[in-house]
């Protein structure tokens, strides 16, 4: 559980990064005519942190089941 945890905080922290790249190089991503593929790419981060996290909520679910009774 706490494994995974951390893939969630690193995939988080991953997304945040590809967005404050493109944010602070917006005049250079214009220029190559890069919006496209800087999308795809943060796309990707934030789909790999969802999937991460909506397996972190199904082990959190099964894990307080397990426990509560």
């Amino acid at each position: 559980m706490a494994e995974n945890a951390k893939r969630v905080q690193s995939a988080l922290a991953d997304a945040n990064s590809v967005a404050q790249e493109v944010l602070s190089a917006m005049r250079t991503v214009f220029s190559f005519a890069s919006e496209a593929r800087e999308l795809d790419r943060y796309s990707s981060a934030v789909q790999r942190h969802y999937e991460l996290n909506v397996r972190q909520t199904a082990i959190s679910g099964t894990h307080s089941q397990k426990y509560s009774g």
